[in-house]
């Protein structure tokens, strides 16, 4: 049986998919553009939290997987998979810091930038804990995104929150 932490983080998903814009509503090219650019990073920020310790295991895989399917974006799981597959390549290529950079350039509204951290420390806080090298990405991501230390702080402290999820001092 999933940790309590997990299944309330299911159905944070959940609620919260409701709020991200669909592809009906997106119908210009430019907005369906932005809509692709704001899914492909909530991913790579999710797997970006997810490889945190230098190693993604096969039921890690599995894990972020079944999370980000709950978004509802209609990609299968062999298609998100080869998507981490090829986040695992970028990572190994360019490094932590690059890939938030690149998450960056496609993605400027702030308000998504917010989202896109939040939903990373949501994947992060699954297990009910959010280890140091997982808290060092997202400050990497919030700082590629333009977000201060105490922003990145009060999205990590808001999702931990919502989680029933205490953070060690």
């Amino acid at each position: 049986m999933p940790a309590d932490s997990v299944l309330r983080a299911r159905e944070l998903l959940r609620q919260n998919a409701a709020d991200l814009p669909s592809a009906e509503v997106l119908s210009s090219s430019t907005a369906a553009a932005d809509h692709d650019a704001y899914h492909t990073g909530l991913l790579e920020a999710a797997f970006l939290v997810a490889a945190a310790d230098g190693q993604l295991s096969k039921e890690e895989v599995g894990s972020l997987v079944d999370v980000v399917s709950q978004i509802g974006e209609g990609a299968t799981p062999s298609e998100l998979a080869g998507m981490v597959y090829d986040f695992s390549v970028s990572l190994e290529k360019e490094g932590r810091t690059a890939r938030a950079q690149a998450i960056a350039e496609h993605v400027s509204d702030p308000r998504a930038r917010k989202e896109i951290v939040g939903f990373a420390a949501l994947v992060a806080l699954c297990d009910g804990e959010l280890a140091p090298s997982e808290l060092f990405v997202l400050h990497t991501m919030g700082k590629a995104f333009g977000l201060d230390a105490g922003t990145v702080g009060g999205i990590v402290r808001g999702v931990a929150e919502k989680l029933g999820v205490t953070l060690a001092q």
